[in-house]
């Protein structure tokens, strides 16, 4: 009920008057009395929902809306004064079709000043709500569009801020996370020959296989799209993406949607970013070029700051190799080094264990010379065979090998001592030939606890260790040789002469 009141109708005079009055304007009227019943409607009333006069007095006044409109009614209780209220309502047409009404309700009063129904104006505003959405969403958009652009701008001064990269990577992170939502983001420096990406950037869900430090294949794999094409790719469900190594990968630990921009500077793409969502479809074309944006303003800046960590690592790296090669020269007996040279290959590169191996390629056998740190009972210093060994690959490939132990069983598939080391708890090993005179005359190993601790560049660098010691430990082999045989010779000259005598 619209009041508590008894029903009434207008006085027939005054319905009458009121009627003609409203039968000629534009806007739809009706006059409802206090029970809630039309009692009239004006032509233009029928035309905006569709039914006749008869039918519109056979109704109630709320069934021409789908949300509730007795708030503009006045109550007709002693404590209550009529007055106009207005608001705004979605109302339904005989054919069901629904559209934005504002109805206005003017109460009138009779002779004695009582509440004697209302009148009501009907207007649709559907266009006028359309257009106030409009300029609302033009409104939020320039807004966004600014903050927006505000945000690529800032962008580009973080990229520029610092020399320490893995602080820059974190600050573009945290900055295009206000663009653009992601469960994963990783940045993919490219190589010069666009042979490997290496993952030099990682924040997120964990990725089997494209961890920090990691390297993948650029041929064969979406990063070879990326770098050919030089333009982003969007997958919006990873069960069609290309089913490379990485993108299998995804999919395994629920990562369905791909974002991916080449980073280009001088020409050249440098490195490659990517983002991930768990959910499906999670990239619009606006966000993708968001993120190109934010690709094209920080590429030239994170390639500085790549380039110039670069440079410095290397500065680094000589240095320590420099002093290496100072520290095993020392000493005709590089067994009294062993410590210091540990020392400064920790320096370079963090390990739990270092050993090294001495090889007898002859006999098929290899002695464990030397061990610092984690201790595998199994591995250590005394004698052991080659065969079946991560020592004998080593030896016959005459280069380095980087292994990942993931696993006991697979620690067993490999080598007895490589089990010991996954018992003992090693996680990432590195092995390089120790080579003289073309000869591989020892092994050094690098071991650390922590999965995938190591990358292509540490093996490198292990390999330009191992180079810098090879010399020196031939030399000392040569002088215990040496050493031997002059004993020997002293000794053999000693007797001739006490014979003589």
């Amino acid at each position: 009920m619209i009041s508590r009141s008894s029903p009434s109708r207008f006085p027939d005079e005054l319905s009458r008057q009121l009627a003609t009055a409203w039968e000629d304007v534009e806007y739809a009227v009706t006059i409802v009395a206090l029970d809630g019943r039309i009692t009239y409607a004006n032509p233009a009333c029928t035309e905006l929902y569709g039914h006749t006069l008869d039918e519109l007095t056979a109704l109630r006044f709320e069934t021409l809306f789908a949300t509730k409109a007795d708030a503009i009614f006045t109550e007709s209780d002693e404590h209550s004064t009529p007055r106009t209220r207005q608001t705004e309502v979605l109302a339904v047409r005989k054919d069901g079709a629904r559209f934005n009404a504002h109805i206005a309700n003017s109460p009138v009063l009779d002779d004695a000043g009582g509440l004697a129904g209302h009148i009501v104006i009907h207007r649709d505003i559907t266009a006028e709500i359309q257009a106030r959405d409009l300029l609302r969403i033009s409104a939020e958009t320039q807004s966004k569009g600014a903050n927006e652009s505000a945000a690529i701008v800032k962008l580009g001064w973080i990229a520029n801020s610092s020399l320490n990269v893995g602080e820059v990577y974190d600050q573009l992170a945290v900055e295009l996370r206000r663009l653009v939502t992601f469960d994963r983001i990783s940045v993919w420096a490219v190589d010069a020959q666009n042979s490997s990406a290496t993952a030099v950037y990682v924040r997120g869900n964990d990725l089997p296989g494209s961890r920090l430090g990691g390297s993948i294949p650029v041929e064969n794999s979406i990063m070879q799209t990326l770098v050919l094409s030089r333009s982003a790719v969007v997958y919006g469900d990873s069960e069609k993406s290309p089913r490379d190594s990485y993108g299998s990968a995804a999919n395994e630990v629920g990562l369905k949607s791909m974002l991916a921009v080449p980073l280009i500077a001088n020409d050249l793409v440098v490195a490659i970013m990517v983002l991930r969502s768990r959910k499906t479809d999670a990239y619009s074309d606006q966000d993708l070029a968001l993120v190109r944006r934010a690709g094209m303003q920080t590429a030239g800046a994170i390639a500085n700051s790549g380039l110039y960590e670069t440079v410095r690592q290397e500065a680094e790296h000589r240095q320590g190799l420099a002093e290496i090669g100072r520290v095993v020269s020392s000493s005709p007996r590089i067994e009294d080094v062993y410590d210091r040279f540990a020392d400064e290959v920790r320096e370079l590169i963090p390990c739990d264990r270092f050993a090294v191996s001495v090889t007898d390629g002859q006999h098929g056998t290899y002695v464990s010379a030397y061990t610092s740190g984690i201790d595998v009972p199994e591995l250590r210093p005394g004698a052991a065979t080659l065969s079946g060994s991560l020592s004998r690959r080593v030896t016959r490939q005459r280069a380095g090998i980087m292994t990942f132990l993931e696993s006991e069983s697979q620690a067993a598939d490999q080598s007895p001592g490589l089990l010991s080391a996954y018992r003992a708890g090693l996680r990432s090993l590195i092995s390089v030939p120790l080579i003289s005179m073309n000869e591989v005359i020892g092994i050094m190993h690098v071991s650390s606890t922590a999965p995938q601790a190591y990358t292509e560049r540490d093996l490198t660098l292990a390999e330009r260790i191992a180079s810098q010691a090879s010399g020196a430990m031939a030399n000392s082999q040569l002088y215990c040789w040496l050493s031997t045989e002059m004993g020997r010779k002293v000794n053999g000259d000693f007797e001739l002469i006490s014979r003589a005598l």
